[in-house]
């Protein structure tokens, strides 16, 4: 084995299935990054509480940290696919809301992001889990633009915290039901593949045993000669 195939297992595993959870940690973890640096340029311009956003900066990298160990050592832990999902999405939603209140007048932009966790939660979990997620998530969001329109009514105006939070609604219900039909679409393709496949395996078996006498006939031969 060569030393890039040995790293590649160290890091990713031979499981497939393993595999692939890494790659959405991966994709997950490149988001962090941006909005770390997009969190960087805002205390750079003035628009983010330095402090607050340092301090979420530190908070987000730790957890993706953490979240990777979890998910390279879930066979070893017995952990599940949904099982880590349901909390890397909480812990993206309320990092998502953090940044979201420490911002200032560049707030909105973070709500786009949050559209972005609830197509990765899809994709986890069933659509009845996503849409119990979409309603925390709206729990969490609307708390907060409560709070911040009683503490910082100048900065955080209750008319644009209500419209923030009605696009907010509209926009993460609606992705949530969209992309649970597509999840649903997904999974009955897969069943109708395995079926598909289950049906092949049955009429290559008819085809090549003889039906009394389960012994190979005579197309199996030709095919062995």
């Amino acid at each position: 084995m060569t030393g890039a195939r040995r790293m590649r297992a160290i890091l990713l595993g031979s499981d497939p299935r393993l595999a692939r959870m890494l790659g959405y940690w991966a994709a997950t973890g490149v988001l962090y990054l941006i909005c770390a640096i997009l969190m960087l340029v805002q205390m750079r311009i003035g628009t983010a509480d330095q402090e607050s956003a340092m301090r979420l900066i530190g908070v987000g990298l730790a957890g993706i940290a953490a979240f990777a160990v979890l998910v390279r050592a879930s066979p070893l832990l017995g952990l599940g696919a949904t099982q880590l999902a349901v909390p890397q999405s909480l812990f993206a939603i309320a990092c998502n809301i953090a940044a979201y209140a420490v911002t200032g007048p560049l707030r909105g932009g973070w709500l786009m992001f949050l559209l972005v966790v609830m197509v990765f939660c899809t994709f986890a979990l069933r659509p009845r889990h996503a849409m119990l997620l979409c309603g925390c998530a709206l729990a969490m969001l609307g708390g907060t633009m409560f709070w911040l329109a009683n503490v910082d009514p100048a900065g955080h105006p209750p008319v644009v915290e209500a419209m923030h939070f009605t696009f907010a609604a509209c926009s993460l219900v609606s992705v949530t039901l969209l992309t649970g039909e597509l999840s649903k679409l997904r999974s009955r393709l897969k069943r109708q593949k395995e079926d598909l496949l289950a049906a092949m395996a049955t009429i290559r078996q008819l085809a090549t045993l003889d039906e009394l006498t389960s012994l190979a006939n005579r197309r199996h031969m030709h095919e062995v000669l």
